[in-house]
């Protein structure tokens, strides 16, 4: 009886323990993609042809400025 109740407790502590970690996981998911998205634009603008008039040169760095700005709400909503 003692041994099914410690296995039924711990079995309701791994339960929570993975259901916290997907609550988690779904509060950050939506920001690593946009994540892995602006890092895939940041590689397609470095391989891009050079001659955009500075439209290229300007997009990159804004989407550099973009990636500091997703990592700084994950810091953030991880802090919080």
């Amino acid at each position: 009886m003692k041994r099914s109740l410690i296995a039924a407790v711990c079995a309701g502590l791994v339960v929570m323990a993975f259901l916290s970690g997907q609550a988690y996981a779904d509060r950050q998911g939506k920001m690593h993609d946009a994540l892995d998205h602006l890092r895939s634009a940041e590689s397609l603008l470095e391989n891009a042809s050079r001659d955009k008039g500075g439209h290229r040169v300007k997009a990159l760095r804004l989407v550099r400025s973009a990636i500091g700005e997703v990592k700084a709400g994950i810091d953030y909503d991880n802090r919080h």
